[in-house]
């Protein structure tokens, strides 16, 4: 029996699930949540090279997994924080609008009984500065740039590359040199596929403003 996924994804302007077979489940369609957690945590916390992600703490929400659905407003995607929560700062005049803190975007979608034992890729064609995802609450991706994202089940990370077409570091798995693209293996959806209890896949977005000297 197929089982409810909880998704929860932040700055998503495509989003979709490939299995091993090629055939691709849009997750765009569904209905999501935006949530601004204005009692998150993040000025202080450091920033981590992809290849490091083992490292990460889970950073839930401040109000626990379940204020995503309490809280927030109903939205389609692609969406972006500011069309929602521009003006949150006190400032709703001009460009000085935008929000600088944690964004959470979520939604629900069922794993399918045919994935088990396939390779599956949770794939995000953009996100824009700093992201964590995570899977079943536990963190399954990072990215601090622009760069777009892949999470899969298997082996842990497989690559990072750089878009002057020069691998930056790579294990397991070669996929082609000058993809601006990661690959990390923390996707778990093993409960989701063989039981009814549900599962979570959880991501978070944090605005800040960038300074350089």
């Amino acid at each position: 029996m197929k089982s409810i996924v909880s998704l929860l994804l932040v700055w998503i302007f495509s989003l979709n699930v490939f299995a091993q077979d090629n055939k691709v489940t849009d997750l765009t369609v569904l209905k999501w949540r935006i949530c601004l957690d204005k009692e998150a945590t993040w000025a202080n916390d450091k920033l981590f090279l992809t290849p490091e992600i083992l490292k990460l703490p889970n950073n839930p929400p401040s109000e626990g997994w379940e204020m995503l659905e309490k809280t927030g407003n109903e939205i389609t995607i692609p969406a972006t924080v500011e069309e929602h929560y521009w003006g949150e700062n006190g400032y709703d005049f001009g460009i000085t609008g935008d929000y600088i803190g944690v964004f959470w975007f979520s939604t629900q979608f069922k794993a399918k009984e045919n994935w088990k034992g396939k390779r599956v890729l949770l794939h995000f064609k953009s996100t824009r500065l700093r992201t964590e995802i995570y899977v079943n609450k536990k963190l399954a991706g990072y990215e601090n740039n622009r760069l777009g994202m892949r999470i899969e089940n298997g082996e842990s990370i497989v690559g990072v590359y750089a878009d002057r077409k020069e691998e930056l570091y790579s294990t397991v798995v070669r996929i082609p040199v000058g993809i601006r693209e990661i690959i990390i293996s923390s996707l778990d959806l093993t409960k989701a596929i063989n039981s009814n209890t549900s599962a979570s896949v959880v991501a978070k977005k944090i605005l800040q403003n960038m300074l350089l000297n």
